[in-house]
């Protein structure tokens, strides 16, 4: 009963990459004094920007373990004319993650 941890295994750093297929996006938070009514209105303190979707959240958070030599992401992204697309591109640069295989969003 209870948890485990598994032992570790040796690993070969060169060999170890992962790959994430999903979504990057730009999550929007507005910061609120407190929740509206149904169908109120409120006004917003601020308003932050963050790297969003699955796939783009995953791949940077794996990308902090230092027994990864890469970490890939394959997802669609706003299209190269769309801000969030250079919003996008620096945060997963920042978080050390290669964004090959990057399609934009099509509607």
């Amino acid at each position: 009963p209870g948890f485990r941890l598994r032992p570790k295994r040796p690993r070969a750093a060169a060999e170890e990459r992962l790959l994430c297929v999903g979504v990057a996006c730009v999550d929007i938070i507005d910061v609120l004094d407190a929740f509206p009514e149904a169908d109120g209105e409120c006004r917003s303190k601020a308003r932050l920007r963050r790297l969003g979707g699955n796939g783009a959240n995953l791949v940077c958070v794996a990308s902090q373990f230092d027994s990864l030599c890469c970490s890939l992401l394959y997802a669609t992204v706003p299209e190269d004319s769309d801000p969030a697309a250079a919003f996008v591109r620096s945060n997963l640069t920042a978080n050390g993650v290669q964004d090959l295989g990057v399609l934009p969003a099509v509607e």
